[in-house]
C-alpha cells in the first residue's frame, strides 16, 4: 500500500503532453511536467499554509447595527457604541424632578399672623425701652415671614426655569456619564440660586443703609424737637447706638447692623424709650435674639435658640397680654443648620433645609429614543469564511501559477534544437503563443479603457452639478485605474486556456468558441469603446457649451478695468481639446481591427482558397498597424493640441537635460 502511494506521488502529473511530439520529445516533456507538478504542489501547499495562518492570526472588523435598541440592549453594548438620539434637545423636566424642604421655621407658628398679632403691642410699642423685645419683636417676625415667602417664591421660580432648560444630547449617554453630567448641572443650579437671591438682598440692604431711612419704631434714629426759643421748635433726629457685650460701640448712622442683646425690661413710659433709672430691672434675657437698628437687621442677626425651648418660649409669651398657646420647634440632628445658626445663614441658603432631586435614566432613554446603534467588533475569521476565501482566491491563482511554472520548467529543461532556428517562435512554441496574445490583449484593453476612463473623468469635471464634480478626483481615478487593470488581467485568462497552435498558426480553438471570441473581440475592441467615447465626448462638449453660456457680460470694476466672471479655465479648455482630439484619433484608428473580426466571424465556416486566406491574413496583420499607431500618436496629439502642454514639456526637458548637463 505504501509502495503504491509512493509510486503514485512520484509519477503524479497534472499537465497534458502534446500528442504531436516524437516519443523522445514526449518522454522529455512528460518528465518536465512531473517536475512542474511537484513544484506546483509545493508552492501551492506553502501558499495555502501562509493564507491560512494570515487569516487565522488576523482579525476582521465588522460593523454591527442594532435597530431601535432597548435600554437593556444598550447597556450590554460596548463602550464604543454610537447611538444617535432621535431627539437631540431634551428638557430637564422630562427626566428630572427637583423639590425642596424648607426650614421648619417657615412652617411653624412663628411666621403666622396669630403669633405676630400676639406679640404686637400696638400704640404702646415706642413706650418700651429701645432694646426691649416688645419694641420690635412683632416687626422682626413679620420680616422673618417675608423672608420665608420670598425664599419659597424664588426657589420655585428657579426650579421652573431650570426645568425649562434643555440637555443637548446628539448621542445617548451611558448611565454613569449621564448621572455625573446631570448631578453637576443640578449642583451648579443649587449653588447659583441662593447666590442670586443673596445678591439681591445685599443690594436692598445697601440701599437702605445709604438712604438713612427713619424707622417708625425709632430704633435707628431718635426724633425730638429742639427749642430755639419759647416760641420756636426745630425737629431734630439723633443716631442711636448699640453696645454689644464685647464693650464696643456701634452707631446706626454708619452701620445698620449694629446689635445688642434683646431683653425684657420693667421700663415703660413715653419718656423711657432711651432712658433708664436706678429702678430699671431686666426681667428676661432672650437667648440668641438681638436688637438692631432695623427690625429686619435684628431678625437677620438673631438666632432662634429660644424658640427651640418651650420653657423660654412660655416665659417670653407671658409678657404679652394674650391667651394663645404656642409650641416650640423641635431640633433635628439631620438638619443642615444648628440651633445657634443665625437667621442670616438660613436666608443665605434660601431657608432651604434639603434639596430633593430625582433623576430618571429610564425617562431620559425614552426621550432620547435612539433609532439605531452601531459599533465595531474585532474577531477572528471563522473557518467557513477562511475556506470560502481560499476557494475563491485559489481558483484563478492555481490556473496562473500552473501556467507560469510549466513555462519556466520547460524553458529551463528545453531540448537542444536539431532543426534550423526560425524567427517565427509564436507559431512554434505554444507557451509563447499564449503568453504573447495574453499580454497583447491585456495591455491593449488596459490602455484603451484608460482613455475611456479619462473621457468619463472630463465629463464629471466639466459638469455643472457639484455632486458630479466630486467624482473627478485623483483618489477615485487611481482606484478606477487599478480596478481596470485587475479586471482585464482576469478577463483575458481565457486566452491562456483556449489559444492553440493549429497549422502553424496561433489562434483560438475552432468551432463555437472561435465564433464567440471573434464577436467578443469586435465588441470589446471596437463597438463598445467607440460607443463610450462618442457618448462621453458629446456629454463633455455639451457641459463645456453650457458652462460657456453661463459667462456673465463684461462689467467695469472700480479701476475701470473689464472683468468677466465665471470664465472657463484656460487649462481646462485645453484639456477638453486634447481629449476630443484623442477620441477622434482613437475612433479612426480602432475601426479597422474590429471590422475585420466581424468579417472573420461571419466567414469562419466558409471554405477559402489559399490566395484568399493569404490576403485575409495580410489584411488582419495590417489592421494592427493603426491600432499600435494610435498609442504611438498620443504624445504627438498632445503636443499639437495644447500650447500649455508644449510649454510645460519644453520647460521640463530643459531643466532635466540642459540644467543637469551644465551642473555636471
Amino acid at each position: 500500500m505504501i509502495s503504491s502511494l509512493k509510486n503514485y506521488f512520484r509519477k503524479v502529473n497534472i499537465y497534458d503532453c502534446d500528442p504531436y511530439l516524437t516519443p523522445e520529445q514526449r518522454d522529455h516533456e512528460n518528465r518536465s511536467n512531473i517536475i512542474a507538478t511537484r513544484i506546483f504542489l509545493i508552492i501551492l501547499i506553502i501558499t495555502l499554509v501562509i493564507f491560512i495562518l494570515a487569516f487565522q492570526l488576523s482579525y476582521q472588523t465588522t460593523i454591527v447595527t442594532i435597530s431601535n435598541p432597548t435600554q437593556e440592549q444598550f447597556e450590554n453594548l460596548p463602550f464604543t457604541a454610537y447611538c444617535p438620539c432621535s431627539h437631540i434637545s431634551i428638557s430637564y423636566n422630562q427626566f428630572t424632578s427637583i423639590n425642596v424642604r424648607f426650614h421648619q421655621v417657615c412652617s411653624s407658628d412663628f411666621i403666622s399672623d396669630r403669633w405676630i398679632q400676639s406679640i404686637f403691642t400696638g400704640s404702646n410699642t415706642t413706650y418700651f425701652y429701645i432694646t426691649d423685645f416688645r419694641t420690635y419683636g412683632s416687626a422682626a417676625f413679620q420680616a422673618l415671614a417675608s423672608f420665608c415667602r420670598l425664599s419659597k417664591t424664588n426657589a420655585f421660580q428657579s426650579i421652573t426655569l431650570f426645568n425649562q432648560l434643555s440637555l443637548i444630547s446628539p448621542e445617548i449617554l451611558t448611565q454613569p456619564v449621564f448621572q455625573l453630567q446631570i448631578d453637576a448641572s443640578i449642583k451648579q443650579f443649587q449653588l447659583t440660586t441662593p447666590n442670586e437671591f443673596r445678591a439681591q438682598l445685599n443690594l436692598v440692604q445697601e440701599m437702605t443703609t445709604h438712604s438713612k431711612l427713619q424707622s417708625a419704631l425709632q430704633t435707628n434714629y431718635d426724633l425730638y424737637y429742639y427749642a430755639l426759643n419759647t416760641r420756636q421748635f426745630v425737629p431734630e433726629r439723633g443716631a442711636l447706638g448699640y453696645f454689644p457685650s464685647n464693650g464696643n460701640s456701634c452707631y446706626c448712622i454708619s452701620d445698620f447692623n449694629c446689635k445688642g442683646l434683646s431683653k425684657i425690661y420693667n421700663i415703660y413710659g413715653e419718656a423711657t424709650q432711651l432712658i433708664g433709672n436706678s429702678n430699671s430691672k431686666i426681667l428676661m434675657r432672650i437667648n440668641g435674639f438681638q436688637a438692631s437698628c432695623l427690625p429686619v437687621s435684628a431678625i437677620l442677626l438673631s438666632t432662634l435658640e429660644c424658640f427651640y425651648n418651650q420653657t423660654c418660649l412660655n416665659q417670653l409669651i407671658s409678657f404679652f397680654s394674650t391667651n394663645e398657646k404656642f409650641l416650640a420647634m423641635e431640633f433635628s440632628e439631620q438638619s443642615r443648620f444648628t440651633i445657634n445658626s443665625a437667621v442670616q445663614m438660613l436666608v443665605n441658603e434660601l431657608m432651604i433645609e434639603e434639596w430633593m432631586t430625582n433623576i430618571s435614566y429610564n425617562k431620559y432613554f425614552q426621550q432620547c429614543a435612539p433609532n439605531l446603534c452601531t459599533y465595531t467588533k474585532n474577531e477572528k475569521y471563522s473557518f467557513t469564511f477562511i475556506l470560502t476565501k481560499i476557494i475563491s482566491l485559489f481558483g484563478g491563482f492555481t490556473l496562473v501559477l500552473g501556467f507560469f511554472i510549466q513555462l519556466i520548467v520547460k524553458f529551463i529543461r528545453r531540448l537542444p534544437r536539431t532543426e534550423p532556428i526560425t524567427c517565427n517562435i509564436i507559431n512554434v512554441e505554444l507557451w509563447f503563443c499564449k503568453a504573447r496574445f495574453y499580454l497583447f490583449y491585456v495591455l491593449i484593453a488596459n490602455s484603451r479603457y484608460n482613455i475611456i476612463i479619462a473621457s468619463i473623468d472630463r465629463y464629471f469635471a466639466s459638469s455643472r452639478n457639484a455632486l458630479h464634480r466630486q467624482w473627478s478626483s485623483t483618489k477615485i481615478a487611481l482606484r478606477v485605474i487599478i480596478c481596470n487593470t485587475i479586471f482585464w488581467c482576469l478577463m483575458y485568462i481565457q486566452v491562456i486556456v483556449v489559444y492553440v497552435l493549429s497549422n502553424n498558426t496561433c489562434q483560438p480553438q475552432s468551432g463555437v468558441y472561435g465564433i464567440f471570441f471573434s464577436i467578443y473581440i469586435s465588441i470589446d475592441s471596437g463597438v463598445l469603446p467607440i460607443f463610450l467615447m462618442l457618448i462621453f465626448g458629446l456629454l463633455t462638449a455639451n457641459n463645456v457649451r453650457q458652462t460657456g453660456r453661463r459667462i456673465s457680460p463684461t462689467t467695469q470694476n472700480s479701476n475701470d478695468r473689464s472683468v468677466r466672471s465665471n470664465r472657463i479655465s484656460k487649462k481646462d479648455s485645453q484639456l477638453h481639446k486634447m481629449l476630443v482630439n484623442q477620441i477622434i484619433l482613437f475612433i479612426f484608428l480602432n475601426i479597422p481591427n474590429p471590422c475585420y473580426f466581424v468579417y472573420h466571424s461571419l466567414t469562419i465556416n466558409v471554405l477559402k482558397s489559399p490566395l484568399r486566406s493569404t490576403i485575409e491574413s495580410f489584411i488582419n496583420n495590417m489592421t494592427y498597424v493603426p491600432l499600435y499607431l494610435g498609442f504611438a500618436l498620443t504624445f504627438i496629439n498632445f503636443v499639437v493640441s495644447s500650447k500649455i502642454f508644449r510649454r510645460e514639456f519644453l520647460v521640463s526637458f530643459k531643466q532635466k537635460y540642459f540644467v543637469g548637463h551644465c551642473n555636471s
